[in-house]
């Protein structure tokens, strides 16, 4: 049976999921991003680098246990005086959550090249 534009938008598809960040000693909680908030993230870093979409998908994608952001935009600045590697490490769950990440099979393929 084909699903109804109700149950479909009413799925909850945006996972959560806590990573370990040595270099902050401790866990972050991180959630899969929306199409809008990805959308919003690449707007916002539009004359950017990859670090700069880096920065403003954490602040759409890292929440605490309620769910509730742990950044704003007013972050920017100071989240882009923080190290490279917890960020990249933090983005890409985060990208891996919202399904930019690689499959199963890619992950293999890549490891054996």
């Amino acid at each position: 049976m084909a699903l109804s534009k109700q149950a479909i938008l009413a799925a909850d598809d945006l996972p959560t999921e806590s990573v370990h960040v040595p270099a902050w000693g401790g866990d972050v909680m991180v959630k899969g991003l929306s199409v809008g908030e990805m959308a919003k993230a690449q707007r916002k870093a539009n004359k950017g680098t990859q670090l700069d979409l880096m920065v403003y998908v954490m602040i759409y994608g890292c929440v605490d246990e309620n769910g509730k952001h742990l950044f704003t935009e007013k972050d920017v600045k100071a989240l882009l005086t923080k190290n490279q590697e917890p960020i990249v490490e933090v983005t890409n769950k985060i990208f891996e959550l919202s399904g930019f990440g690689l499959t199963p099979e890619e992950e293999k393929e890549e490891a054996g090249n």
